[in-house]
């Protein structure tokens, strides 16, 4: 815990310096065999999709807390006549809302995936309602029970070709913590989205001939009315490399956790103590950067 919180420390000293087309509700066989399928070495979520909700607390967490999973439902809240278009990243023409997505307690304790079930199309349509619906028939039968009581779950089969799968499980923000107050910006997704989401581990460090990821690795915002940038980096030397191994969706995971847990209540934050050897952070900077990509 010592190791830990010395590392969210210095991070945290870091961070202070610095709609449906038409037909498509008809799709019919036809239609569907020219979608792309999404393959099952890309999946975040059970291999196999049920329409009755199933408890899985080895695999999505124990210990939930109702409300703060029922809190997880507040950004999935919209207009509930709206169909929007759920899809893989890098998708073209892109889709409303990318893949995978997760939704958040402001404590960063519960959160809801949304995802694709393998071999699927990687485009659906649902409207937020139904996503709810989906989180909530989750937490009925696993957070709130009985029989089974605060275990993490999921629920498949959803959306108009029952491609989306929704997960309700547990998180450890333990790492995060938040800095001073921002000027304006509420919502650091747009930025997040730019984050790969594999889940195999890769060397990250500053040396080009050991590292697969460069670090520090900035992503910056894309749109002028946004300002958050993410910033991943070593915390300090872990070895001779300087290195360490950590998958993008640690990195994901834990930059949606500080989205939640700070930047919703007008703040930057940090998440330390990530990947093998617990040296990896994931920084959320206000700053504007309009029309820059991420660095390479």
């Amino acid at each position: 815990m010592r190791t830990a919180a010395c590392l969210c420390l210095l991070f945290l000293n870091l961070a202070l310096a610095a709609d449906i087309p038409a037909g498509t509700l008809a799709l019919n066989a036809a239609n569907q065999s020219n979608l792309e399928i999404n393959p099952a070495f890309q999946y975040y979520g059970p291999l196999e999709a049920h329409e009755a909700p199933q408890c899985d607390g080895a695999n999505y967490g124990v210990g939930l807390e109702l409300m703060s999973c029922l809190d997880a439902l507040r950004p999935l809240q919209g207009d509930d006549a709206k169909i929007y278009t759920f899809g893989s990243r890098n998708l073209q023409p892109a889709p409303e809302i990318h893949l995978p997505y997760r939704a958040s307690s402001g404590d960063a304790k519960c959160a809801i995936d949304i995802v694709l079930r393998p071999n699927a199309p990687v485009r659906d349509w649902a409207t937020l309602k139904a996503i709810r619906e989906a989180a909530k028939k989750v937490m009925r039968r696993c957070v709130e029970g009985p029989p089974l009581t605060n275990r993490g779950g999921f629920v498949g089969r959803v959306g108009v070709l029952g491609s989306l799968i929704v997960i309700v499980r547990k998180y450890d923000p333990s790492g995060v913590a938040c800095s001073k107050d921002w000027s304006s910006e509420r919502n650091c997704k747009p930025v997040l989205q730019q984050l790969p989401v594999t889940t195999s581990p890769m060397v990250f460090g500053p040396q080009k001939k050991d590292a697969d990821v460069l670090t520090p690795k900035i992503f910056r915002p894309l749109a002028h009315e946004n300002k958050c940038i993410a910033r991943i980096d070593v915390a300090h030397p872990v070895s001779a490399w300087n290195m360490d191994y950590v998958s993008w969706y640690e990195l994901w995971a834990a930059g949606e956790a500080i989205n939640a847990k700070c930047v919703w209540s007008g703040k930057g934050g940090v998440a330390a103590g990530l990947g093998r050897t617990r040296h990896m952070g994931v920084l959320l900077l206000e700053g504007a950067y309009p029309g820059l990509k991420s660095d390479e």
